[in-house]
């Protein structure tokens, strides 16, 4: 019996027949008809809640002159999201990532290189990214509205790709009365079967005094919670297949693909499973200062403070094939080649050529020199399978962030002069501690820790059925120690520190003359300065390799380095429910790793016994520091005509900035050691804008937008300065202070048609012409890593006998790509059913479908053993990053302020799009995201005119995540399965 899906059936059922149950609430249609007859006749109906922030969202939009989409809360705390990602999900053409669960990252019309801001001031990060502060970061209980501008105009700041995302707080000059608000809610995880809290409270009034009108409001806004997200990961391999070349001739089972007698084709290669829970907390603060010292004068402070702590708490299992096996110097590791062992391959399209997928079978668990190994040891005396470390990864976030502002505005009949300096800094501290064991035989204690006496544990893959499935032959017996902390040997610890140190501060004034005139309306001109900088610190301590045993896997005599230490006490066991969605499938669930609430001791222990800390392998050549000033002008003239009894109305303007940067870093030079580097960039970019609505009746306007966009490279891009990881498959980051910016051109044209009050149909398309993108390019074997952990001693030599000390590895560079071409169109619609029959006019929806095609002229990278297979793949491209070629949302809501219930219920759809062009997680291959839908609800009752209870439900259907590699239909690589949450809240409002 299938208790996941009877599970996903029920909660769907119980918000469907709830919510759908409101609609017949109180009243039988005899009694709602009698009510209709006796009700008096109003004229004007009063709207609350939803609908009226629907309807004055609206009334906005349709006023802008450039296209700009509005959210408003339905009321302080209303917003049935938990941030800002959530809440902007509902807008057309946008789409949202999910970490653990929780809206995590924005694309706009297929690009997640957007503009954050607060108030129209900018943001910055907690690392070394560009666009701005985490929308997670962000709590939606300090949203008034929110404002993503998809056309810009020449007085806003550039910075973005996709559209600017203006986060705007309360101000307590508008209050009309005091105002008093408080949230609680608790909410249950049922994953990691925990209850969380968010609450919030509002305070705000307006004071009239002898010396002016003050305004005051604050909102204080708490999130504790914990979130459960269980991943499991298998990178793709490649192989070619013959009937020679000591390979079986059962391993030709399909015909050879390309000009030669090849079959290449995709298995699994290095893969990790992760129980991967969070902590996170998030307490903000968000207030205002107003001041109307006269009718002309008008001065203000505001700010927002963020303080963030995430705790992430992952027992991971990593498998993989090994090198060295032992003293006899037997290398290697049977795969999926001996037998195949009653394997199964699905097929992906490649360039018009189908190319097989193993998607079945068993995994190093073959014939080792014709001897069956499946069930123990074989002939030779040679164990077979895949060798398993364990882990634990404590990771640790501490940021602190805050924006603020001081400025003021004076205003004389016709002319507005507002002035303004604000700052946004951000410190952020990452930890990480990682202590890794392997999975070995302690029969012989002289060899246990080394690599020899690994235990080595043949697998079982699925991915049949788009789920991905990955853990030991069932019944195995070099499986059955795992929960066994005698077989676990200390393989290395390490201890990483990084902390990001982010501040900007600008300084702007703004002139607006009111001209009056018959065609040009208003003229404004404006000048803006900004110092901008990032700072990385990043030290990291690490041991060696085995360092209770041989650091030499082939000289087992070696002394240990350190007497052994007992490290069992600190060892924990897994939960042991791994994907429960797929109870079908084998995994890897059940085994040891340290415990996250022992990490400070293990690190002292690790410190003193196992040279925790003797090397230094990471230290300060991985920092950098960018910094960036710059200048900038504008002029904008807005107008306003009659063409042919159509009123007309609109904006023009140009934009002019200047940027200097400086990026300052350590390379590798040609002895293989860092030196200090530092680059300077001077560039000027002229931006022109230009919006027009013309309203062709009353009801209906069309508008146009053309505007030339920039999108500077994050300080992470620009730096120059290595990334160097610490595992030997893993590829090195580089960046490159020589980057350009990602510049586009881009039109906009849209029908809207206002039916209805609060009612909207529209219809709108677009077309980007982008350059110099920026993405990935990887090369293989291409930098000497010589502070990589790898199981043997390798050179990074020319000659390949010495050299420089280290391991060989990939890279993956930051480089322009060449540009590309992004279109489509986006369809709106919004209606409230007030014409229908009581109780039925309290319905309501929202609906909106995206399409979008990317043109991009990067080709697509192929694998070699494609290419020598005589695989053709000339002609195919890679899209853009996060553009998805279809996505949708419909919102179904019901609000009837006489029964007192609220609720809507809403479900969003998006294609599958490109994360990266190349990815450890798939090979240094570009990787996918699959299309995913999820399912949300919230509902309320309002019990009295103060306390209105509230129940929400977040992925109520339990969507899992799913990634490929190489190709959107490629093979399987990540499947992740995140939270349902449910939650129960009560507001009041005093």
């Amino acid at each position: 019996m299938d208790y996941h899906a009877i599970g996903r059936r029920f909660y769907v059922g119980v918000f469907s027949i709830a919510f759908l149950a409101i609609g017949s609430l109180g009243y039988t249609q005899e009694q709602a008809a009698v009510i209709d007859e006796a009700a008096p006749a109003i004229e004007e109906v009063v709207v609350y809640g939803i609908r009226k922030s629907l309807e004055s969202a609206l009334a906005e939009k349709r006023e802008k002159a450039n296209l700009t989409e509005i959210i408003n809360a339905d009321d302080i705390g209303k917003l049935p999201d938990e941030n800002v990602a959530e809440v902007l999900e509902n807008i057309p053409g946008v789409q949202i990532t999910r970490s653990g669960g929780i809206g995590e990252g924005v694309s706009i019309r297929g690009s997640n290189e957007n503009r954050v801001e607060i108030n129209g001031r900018g943001t910055v990060s907690d690392g070394d990214d560009r666009g701005g502060i985490r929308f997670s970061d962000l709590p939606a209980a300090l949203v008034r509205s929110l404002a993503v501008v998809k056309v810009p105009t020449a007085d806003m700041v550039e910075g973005s790709i996709g559209g600017t995302i203006n986060v705007k707080t309360y101000r307590g000059l508008k209050l009309k009365k005091p105002l008093k608000v408080v949230r609680f809610t608790s909410e249950y995880a049922q994953n990691s079967e925990a209850w969380n809290e968010n609450a919030a409270i509002t305070w705000g009034d307006k004071f009239y005094t002898d010396f002016g009108d003050i305004g005051a409001i604050l909102t204080l806004s708490h999130i504790k919670k914990t979130v459960r997200e269980d991943a499991l990961r298998v990178s793709p391999s490649t192989r070619v297949g013959t009937a020679g070349n000591n390979f079986p001739s059962q391993l030709v089972q399909f015909p050879p693909v390309g000009e030669e007698a090849f079959t290449p084709y995709y298995y699994p290669g290095f893969s990790d499973t992760i129980y991967g829970e969070e902590d996170r907390e998030n307490n903000s603060l968000s207030g205002s200062l107003e001041w109307q010292a006269s009718n002309k004068l008008k001065l203000f402070f505001e700010g927002t403070y963020n303080d963030i702590e995430r705790l992430e708490r992952r027992q991971t299992a990593f498998m993989a094939f090994g090198t060295a096996v032992n003293s006899i110097g037997d290398f290697g590791s049977n795969r999926e080649l001996d037998g195949l062992r009653e394997a199964t391959f699905g097929f992906t399209n490649v360039g018009g050529v189908q190319i097989p997928i193993y998607t079945s079978g068993i995994i190093a668990g073959g014939i080792r020199q014709s001897s069956p190994v499946i069930d123990g040891a074989s002939a030779s005396g040679l164990s077979d399978g895949l060798q398993i470390r364990t882990s634990n990864r404590t990771n640790g976030r501490d940021t602190e962030s805050f924006v603020a502002a001081l400025g003021g505005e004076w205003e004389d009949e016709s002319l507005l002069v507002e002035f303004e300096i604000n700052a946004a800094e951000s410190d952020s501290n990452t930890t990480s501690f990682i202590t890794s064991f392997q999975y070995n035989d302690p029969t012989d204690p002289a060899a246990f820790h080394t690599l020899s006496a690994r235990v080595r544990v043949p697998f079982l893959f699925e991915a049949r059925d788009g789920n991905l499935a990955y853990g030991p032959v069932p019944g195995i017996a070099q499986a059955e120690n795992l929960l066994n902390p005698d077989y676990y040997s200390l393989y290395v610890a390490r201890d990483t520190f990084t902390q990001f140190d982010n501040e900007s501060y600008a300084q702007k004034v703004d002139f607006t003359w009111d001209l009056d005139q018959p065609f040009w309306n208003e003229f404004r001109f404006g000048l803006r300065a900004s110092q901008r900088s990032t700072e990385r610190i990043r030290e990291s301590l690490t041991t060696d390799i085995f360092p209770f045993g041989a650091s030499d896997p082939l000289n087992l005599a070696s002394p240990a380095l350190f007497p052994e230490v007992d490290l069992s006490g600190f060892l924990t066991a897994t939960p042991g429910n791994f994907l429960e969605f797929n109870r079908d499938g084998v995994y890897l669930d059940n085994f040891l790793t340290p415990d996250y609430r022992q990490v400070d001791e293990l690190r002292r222990v690790l410190q003193t016994s196992a040279g925790l800390g003797v090397d230094n392998r990471l230290a300060p050549p991985q920092g950098f520091r960018v910094e960036e000033d710059t200048y900038a002008a504008y002029l904008r003239g807005d107008f306003y005509a009659d063409i042919f009894g159509m009123p007309l109305r609109g904006n023009v303007g140009l934009r002019v900035i200047q940027t200097y940067q400086l990026s300052s870093g350590n390379e590798l030079n040609d002895q293989n050691q860092f030196e200090f580097t530092s680059v300077r960039q001077r560039y000027t970019n002229s931006l022109p804008s230009a919006s027009l609505v013309l309203q062709a009746q009353e009801k209906v306007q069309l508008r146009l937008g053309y505007a030339k966009i920039l999108r500077r490279p994050s300080f992470a891009q620009v730096a120059p300065t290595f990334e160097f990881p610490l595992n030997e498959g893993q590829a090195v980051r580089e960046g490159d202070p020589n980057l350009q910016p990602t510049t586009a051109e881009q039109i906009d044209f849209a029908v809207e048609y206002y039916f209805r009050k609060g009612s909207v149909f529209s219809v709108g398309y677009f077309y980007k012409d982008i350059e110099d993108t920026i993405g990935t390019e990887s090369e293989t074997d291409a930098i000497c890593n010589p502070i990589a952990i790898s199981d043997s001693a390798l050179n990074c030599g020319d000659d390949g006998s010495g050299g420089f000390a280290g391991v060989l590895v990939d890279t993956i560079k930051w480089v322009n790509l060449p540009g590309g071409k992004i279109e489509g169109f986006e369809v709106a619609l919004q209606h409230n059913f007030n014409w229908l029959p009581r109780p039925y006019n309290g319905f309501g929806i929202i609906a909106n479908y995206a399409y979008q095609d990317g043109e991009r002229d990067t080709p697509v990278p192929t694998s070699a053993f494609l290419t020598n297979a005589g695989v053709a793949v000339d002609g195919l491209t890679l899209n853009f990053r996060g553009l998805s070629e279809e996505s949708y949302n419909f919102t179904l809501y019901f609000e009837r302020p006489r029964y007192r219930l609220s609720g809507r219920i809403r479900y969003t759809y998006r294609d599958g799009f490109l994360l990266e062009e190349s990815s450890d997680v798939s090979n240094t291959l570009p990787l996918y995201r699959d299309d995913r839908g999820q399912l949300n609800a919230s509902m309320s009752y309002r019990l009295d005119d103060t306390f209105t209870l509230t129940l929400s439900g977040v992925n109520i259907t339990k969507e899992q995540g799913t990634e490929r590699a190489a190709f959107l239909t490629g093979p399987l690589v990540r499947q992740r399965d995140a939270d349902r949450r449910i939650a129960l809240g009560i507001r009041g409002r005093f």
